[in-house]
């Protein structure tokens, strides 16, 4: 996970996507790497459950699409 952020960090790209299996912390680096950049991040999630797990550990503003649930943007 620290060399994901390391390299990520290093390379200075506008958008990153991270690829990687189950349980290997995609979740904690993207969080991560949005704190190390100044301005907005957005993380954008595959699945419901997902981005439950954002709200409920870092309680981030969470947008949910208007196809599911109401969106107030």
């Amino acid at each position: 996970q620290l060399d994901a952020i390391r390299l990520t960090t290093m390379a200075r790209q506008k958008y990153v996507l991270i690829v990687a299996p189950p349980g290997s912390g995609k979740t904690g680096i993207a969080m991560a790497l949005a704190a190390s950049i100044p301005g907005k991040a957005h993380v954008l999630c595959s699945t419901h459950d997902l981005q439950n797990q954002y709200q409920e550990i870092f309680q981030v503003l969470l947008v949910k699409g208007r196809a599911a649930f109401d969106c107030f943007i």
